[in-house]
């Protein structure tokens, strides 16, 4: 005989109580851990956003310090002038390795 349990004035059986009880206690462990990693994923996709943002100011910074104005002037601030005569050397010039 199975042992019945009144509920609402409703005899229902025991396994069917703690069957139900087991399923409504996963269904909750399993809704908790579905929040949490749409929680985390809210997280990462923020960070990600974040992290293209600064990969793009970083990269517009590197487009603007690296810009022939901004070369010419720290050279010129490190002593460097521009020179006023270019002088190509053909074949026909001597060389340092013939001058042996």
């Amino acid at each position: 005989m199975t042992k019945k349990i009144k509920i609402f004035g409703v005899e229902i059986p025991l396994l069917s109580v703690v069957l139900l009880s087991v399923f409504a206690a996963l269904t909750v462990f399993i809704a908790v851990g579905q929040a949490t990693k749409g929680a985390e994923l809210v997280y990462l996709e923020k960070k990600g956003d974040s992290l293209i943002s600064q990969n793009k100011e970083l990269a517009s910074r590197l487009v603007m310090d690296s810009s022939l104005a901004k070369v010419s002037e720290a050279a010129s601030g490190s002593g460097m002038v521009k020179p006023e005569k270019t002088v190509y050397l053909g074949a026909s010039a001597p060389s340092v390795a013939e001058a042996r």
